[in-house]
């Protein structure tokens, strides 16, 4: 009651929500979120246009992992703020925000928006890098990627994002140095580089080096899914099946959430001829791949799985619903369309040809698919289509392991 009256009779609304605002912005600065959240809150309803109130709270929000509000909430600082470089900061969070929610389109878009804003703002340029990267533009992402470290050489945490793009791209020699510019940077390198590096050198053929980071990275990270999957593709590619699915298990073991472990096994059990078991692993890793794009795999996988079980009618109606989602990125649709039956290979393929996004993930992919169809349907020509997913996939790839395993296994 006493507040209310305070604020009815301030005759300076704005220098209230100013005043709550830097207070606000000073519980934050304590690590007293609840109550700068509060600050913040309370000087939007004193002062609706005042922009930096939505954009401290759409931070606490970020820091608290409220992304959809944070979005809100740049959104309406972004609107409100009338300098450019506040207007590309907001929208350079909202992006980020959208990038955490899987929302990719919105995080591309309003990356944009603070570019056109500021064209300087390395943050902008890492967070357009990193939902392109998402959406497989590799390209693209590598571009604004360069842009960002360029603008801001300091910004180190950038480096395995992008050595993850150039090792996509096949530049593994480019891919290393970025990471052991990154590991100079740290004292303590995180898992995710650690393991990176390993497929980096797996890439560039040094496989008993890139086994060596993989087991430190176990060592060092023992309760954490990723070096258990690597260790599950090592013994994959070498045709150990059995081995590869006990790394893999453990994995999921760690009971931590691991897409990549639910599909390595989903590979195993469907080479196994484990069909129910697959399609279950293929379905959680889609699941858990979502908000993110990069689960169309499993979903070629799991609706082979369920080919293989006889459910076709089931199958092309899953399919179909893949295909209007909207959940997977605009160049593996095609993929998907194929295998519900609305193209014949040829247009697939040309179609994938003339994709400008993705490096060769769009071709690994495109043929992968293609021979696991060909495989099903008994089609002679299924070896072809394992022999140009053999060339052209990178050597640590699921689809390479499954190739050259089904060829030994057919006799093909």
């Amino acid at each position: 009651m006493f507040l209310c009256a305070l604020l009815s009779s301030c005759a300076d609304r704005k220098a209230m929500a100013e005043y709550l605002t830097e207070q606000g912005v000073k519980k934050m600065e304590e690590g007293d979120l609840e109550k700068a959240k509060s600050n913040f809150t309370y000087a939007v309803r004193l002062d609706p246009e005042y922009a930096p109130a939505f954009f401290h709270r759409g931070e606490v929000e970020m820091e608290t992992e409220d992304y959809y509000r944070a979005a809100g909430d740049f959104h309406t600082a972004a609107n409100l703020y009338k300098e450019p470089a506040d207007k590309a900061r907001a929208y350079s969070n909202e992006s980020y925000s959208h990038l955490m929610t899987g929302h990719l389109d919105d995080a591309v878009e309003t990356a944009r928006k603070a570019l056109e804003n500021n064209p300087a703002c390395a943050d902008c340029h890492m967070h357009m890098g990193i939902a392109l990267l998402h959406m497989g533009d590799l390209e693209k992402s590598l571009l604004h990627l360069n842009k960002c470290l360029e603008l801001d050489v300091s910004m180190n945490g950038v480096l395995p994002d992008r050595a993850y793009v150039s090792m996509s791209l096949g530049n593994y020699k480019k891919a290393a140095r970025d990471l052991d510019k990154y590991f100079e940077s740290t004292e303590e390198p995180d898992v995710y580089s650690l393991v990176l590096y390993g497929y980096t050198l797996w890439g560039a053929g040094n496989i008993k080096k890139a086994v060596e980071y993989f087991e430190k990275a176990r060592k060092e990270f023992p309760d954490v899914p990723e070096p258990f999957v690597a260790l599950g593709d090592i013994e994959f590619s070498k045709g150990n099946i059995d081995s590869a699915r006990d790394m893999y298990n453990k994995a999921v073991w760690t009971h931590k959430i691991s897409p990549d472990a639910h599909l390595g096994r989903c590979a195993v059990e469907y080479l196994g001829g484990d069909y129910s078991s697959a399609y279950d692993d293929c379905n959680r890793a889609k699941s858990m791949y979502a908000p993110f794009p990069g689960g169309s795999r499993a979903v070629v996988l799991g609706v082979c799985a369920q080919w293989r079980k006889g459910d076709d009618k089931w199958v092309v109606g899953a399919l179909e619903d893949f295909i209007e989602d909207g959940d997977y990125v605009e160049w593996r649709k095609p993929i998907l369309e194929y295998m519900a039956g609305r193209s014949d290979e040829k247009r697939l393929i040309n179609e994938m040809k003339k994709s400008n996004r993705g490096g060769n993930k769009r071709l690994c992919e495109t043929y992968f698919a293609v021979a696991q169809m060909k495989l099903y349907r008994n089609e002679k020509s299924a070896k072809t289509y394992l022999n140009k997913t053999i060339g052209i996939c990178p050597p640590y790839s699921m689809e390479i392991f499954t190739s050259k395993y089904q060829l030994k296994k057919f006799d093909l």
